[in-house]
């Protein structure tokens, strides 16, 4: 059984004890020291081998940023000594007052110490107060803020009467949180407003409220030379408070909060040089043991259970109208409650919009307005969290939904055009309940970029005007709902690619006359074929991930399984689809683009080789790299679906309208179902081991193969890991210059997942010869793996090489943030140029798929890979393979995943 480890940095250890003692447990031994030169060293004195460990360490006493140094050096400690978990806890968030870049050149330090924390190995962060809510988005791990104001009430109601108190900000930016401690204590509230000469030297006070004859309490979250407070306790007085007291939460010098007129200070300081008044202590105390000590049994109860009884929403402008005292003069009170709304809302907007940059106040606009286009009928009231409910599949999302739109939405595209075609179903009810279900999944899992729901029911409803009119459809695909990528042009509709700087233009070019009027080849295609376009989704910026996040969107999550990545960069779509939202949708993929999120999704998705499907007009990551082409592709929930696009798409003869689509009409595959046939069996690529159910998976399709009647050998071609270091070289034959110049348009950040490819910034891009002779080495790597294959019929029961072979997509049944690290599975079928389909197989099972502790890594990405399993995390999961048949096998290897779909269930 997994154990808790507490280990203390420096910064507390009184309240580390403390915390220790009230859980029963031990203080992990560790060694933390500074170097002669300066440096901080720390040592973990026992093992934490699949525990999960708590480290408590804010500031050390006097340096800031040894204690920030020393919890990295803890947090890496622990990471490479195989914990299971590791917990920050920082009471004090470090440079939690930088976050934000409020002049040129200056970083944004908050988001620094962020990143660090992540890199250092941290899977969770709690800390308290932060000075600035939007810190907790510069992460990709879970933050719990925790708030005092609990404490804070305690305290009140059990020192001074509550009801002769007035609580005051000494500033406009803490209005929110004195509004909300007044608002629970049913008292008043006031307002200083302080003009600042210049940094940390205040000038003028005006004081909004009424405080004569109170007992005023101050309140603020930070304290650095408490000239403020000083300043605000002379104000109070002037205007007649009988005492003053000041709460604050973290603080460094409290020399000037002695003087008077400040008679009482309450300092509720988690510095361990500074614990001036013991209650506090304890109080402070039981908040980080409640929240520890309660994850023995479940930290998502604990932590909701602490949430709910700390924040209560409530209406800051109502607050104020009910807390300001009024005067008698009707027209100073009504000037008097303006200034104070206007303070709150100048202070909420603050927070929520000048706290960003120019790109983020950007991104936020973007993202506001795809937001505001779902009606308001559909909104959800509250979204769970991923702990409150982690599966928000089938029988969650029904609830949100009429009888009629779950039988639509759970009908796969088969269905749903043998329905439209008849007339049974009308192309706009059809369009209005995917739209719906659509809608429901973007907020449930963050997969949308671009919404056009209006154009797609008045297409619909033009399609049900034609119907019954001319009493025929208008194509093989009328009426069926098909949602895509944000690579493709729809007109009306922006592309951004993830990209904030292309917002507002044609691929981040303005004034080109294409904008919001151009239209990709295949998007023509499929309007003539009767398909309804209605929403764009989630990619991560570049494409070049298995993870879907940007600047504008943020993180996109699988709807099997919240805690756990939608995959990428076609990630939009196998959330959506997996929630069916869409019952088909159309990806790209370079590297697994399509496979990766069908794979993590449970559904089919088929990677065509390059030249069978149209994508000319499309938006693209590096246009003009054609060493290995990205190919576009379909998703759906059933191969059927798969068959029906392509089939239809070929229909439209596209090699008249792409000079690279080859002219190779659909063909009818001979009915295999009652052949033998004979599948290679790939269990292993000898890079990285592939997780648990994985492994069972593939030991499930083996033996659904054999009572099928079917034979299988074992897979053994050319080195997979010479093919991707190929692949991995094409990927950055530019230096990133193509990516970071996109980047560089607005000035946004580059996530993690592209930066551990590409870096900060560009580098030497390779030369004509160099790329020449990557692309002598692909053809003779394709050329061995051809000969592999053929040689095959040697060892196979049916004397005819094997018809195709089954591998997993990834080593992992899905992707924790941050850690998807190695790609081998799914870009050695790009470099090969197959053709290849997704087959869903099973889910996780924690208590089958179990983690094998003893397993020893054979390289530091076998390992990284190999310790991001966690049969707890990934209870639940999908976890799925990948048929792969030859080049331009399209229609084959759709036949023979129908058949192993078909085997699995007997």
């Amino acid at each position: 059984m997994n154990e808790i480890k507490l280990i203390s940095g420096t910064s507390h250890p009184d309240l580390s004890a403390k915390v220790a003692d009230r859980l029963g447990i031990s203080l992990t031994s560790t060694l933390c020291q500074p170097s002669s030169i300066g440096e901080i060293s720390a040592s973990i004195g026992e093992s934490v081998r699949g525990d999960d460990v708590y480290i408590l360490q804010s500031t050390a006493p006097g340096s800031v940023n040894d204690g920030l140094m020393e919890l990295l050096n803890l947090i890496h400690a622990c990471r490479t000594a195989s914990a299971r978990s590791i917990t920050a806890v920082i009471p004090n968030y470090p440079y939690a007052r930088q976050d934000k870049k409020d002049k040129s050149r200056a970083p944004i330090s908050a988001r620094l110490v962020a990143n660090m924390l992540q890199s250092a190995g941290a899977t969770h962060v709690i800390t308290m107060d932060l000075h600035a809510s939007q810190i907790q988005g510069f992460f990709n791990v879970p933050v719990d803020n925790l708030f005092a104001e609990p404490c804070v009430l305690d305290w009140v109601r059990g020192n001074l009467d509550p009801d002769n108190c007035v609580i005051v900000s000494p500033d406009a930016g803490g209005a929110k949180r004195v509004a909300s401690l007044a608002d629970r204590l049913g008292v008043g509230f006031a307002l200083i407003h302080k003009e600042r000469p210049r940094p940390n030297v205040v000038g003028r006070m005006i004081l909004v409220g009424d405080v004569s004859n109170r007992t005023a309490i101050l309140i603020d979250d930070m304290a650095d030379t408490c000239g403020t407070l000083a300043k605000a306790a002379s104000t109070l007085e002037e205007h007649g408070a009988r005492d003053v007291y000041a709460i604050v939460t973290h603080g460094k010098e409290f020399v000037n909060i002695n003087i008077e007129p400040m008679p009482s200070v309450m300092k509720e300081n988690n510095n361990s040089n500074h614990y001036f008044v013991k209650q506090r202590v304890g109080q402070l105390e039981n908040m980080v043991i409640l929240y520890m000590y309660h994850e023995r049994l479940t930290l998502e109860e604990a932590l909701d259970v602490m949430l709910d009884l700390i924040r209560e929403h409530y209406d800051l402008c109502t607050a104020a109208e009910q807390c300001v005292p009024k005067t008698g003069d009707a027209q100073l009170d009504a000037n008097v409650q303006t200034y104070i709304t206007n303070v709150i809302m100048d202070s909420i907007n603050q927070d929520q919009t000048e706290a960003l940059s120019s790109w983020e106040q950007e991104a936020k606009a973007k993202r506001d307005s795809v937001n505001a286009l779902i009606p308001e009928e559909w909104r959800l009231p509250s979204i769970p969290s991923s702990t409150e409910q982690k599966d928000v599949t089938d029988g969650y999302v029904r609830q949100f939904l009429t009888a009629k739109e779950i039988e639509i939405t759970e009908t796969d595209a088969c269905g749903i055009v043998l329905r439209t075609a008849s007339g049974e179903w009308k192309a706009h009810e059809v369009a209005g309940a995917f739209c719906h279900r659509a809608a429901l999944a973007h907020q449930l899992t963050n997969c949308l970029h671009e919404i056009f729901f209006d154009a797609a029911l008045a297409e619909a409803q033009a399609q049900d005007d034609y119907f019954a009119k001319h009493k025929k459809p208008i194509g093989p695909l009328h009426g069926l709902p098909v949602s895509l990528k944000d690579q493709f042009h729809v007109k009306g509709v922006e592309t951004t690619m993830g990209y904030v700087g292309w917002m507002g233009t044609f691929e981040g070019r303005r004034g080109t006359g294409k904008e919001l009027v151009y239209e990709s080849e295949m998007v023509r295609e499929l309007r003539s074929l009767g398909a309804i376009l209605y929403c764009k989704t989630a990619v991560p910026h570049t494409l070049m991930a298995g993870e879907t996040v940007n600047n504008i969107i943020g993180y996109t999550w699988s709807p099997k399984n919240r805690l756990l990545s939608a995959g990428g960069s076609s990630g939009g779509e196998g959330a959506l689809i997996g929630l069916k939202g869409s019952p088909v949708g159309f990806g790209t993929d370079i590297g697994g683009s399509i496979r990766i999120p069908a794979a993590f999704n449970g559904l089919y998705g088929l990677r065509p080789s390059a030249g069978r499907l149209p994508y000319d007009g499309m938006a693209n990551s590096m246009d003009g790299q054609n060493s290995i082409l990205s190919v576009v592709g379909p998703l759906a929930t059933s191969v059927g679906s798969l068959r029906l696009l392509v089939k239809s798409l070929l229909s439209e003869e596209p090699w008249l309208h792409d000079p690279l689509v080859l002219e190779l009409p659909w063909r009818n595959t001979p009915d295999l179902r009652g052949i033998p046939l004979t599948f290679g069996i790939l269990k292993d690529d000898g890079v990285v081991k592939p997780h648990p159910p994985i492994a069972r998976a593939i030991d499930m399709v083996i033996n659904a193969i054999k009572r099928a009647g079917h034979h299988v050998i074992e897979w053994n071609p050319p080195s997979h890991t010479e093919g991707t270091r190929l692949v991995n070289e094409v990927y950055i034959l530019d230096g990133g210059h193509d990516v970071h110049s996109a980047f560089g348009l607005s000035g946004e950040t580059v996530s993690d997942q592209i930066e551990s490819m590409y870096g900060k910034a560009p580098f030497a891009e390779k030369s004509a010869s160099h790329i020449a002779a990557i692309n002598i080495e692909k053809r003779n790597y394709q050329k061995k793996y051809l000969e592999y294959w053929n040689k095959t019929s040697e060892l196979t029961a049916t004397g005819r090489p094997v018809d195709a072979f089954i591998m997993p997509v990834a080593a992992i049944a899905a992707a924790r943030p941050n850690l998807y690290n190695y790609y081998g599975y799914s870009n050695i079928i790009n470099l090969l140029d197959y053709a290849a389909c997704t087959l869903p197989v099973t889910t996780v099972d924690k208590n089958v798929d179990r983690f094998e502790a003893n397993y020893e890594p054979r390289s530091v990405v076998d390992e990284i890979a190999w310790k991001s399993y966690d049969p707890e995390i990934y209870d639940g999961a999908h976890v799925s393979v990948q048929v792969v048949a030859r080049r331009l096998q399209e229609e084959k290897v759709l036949a023979l995943t129908e058949i192993l779909a078909g085997a699995l269930q007997l």
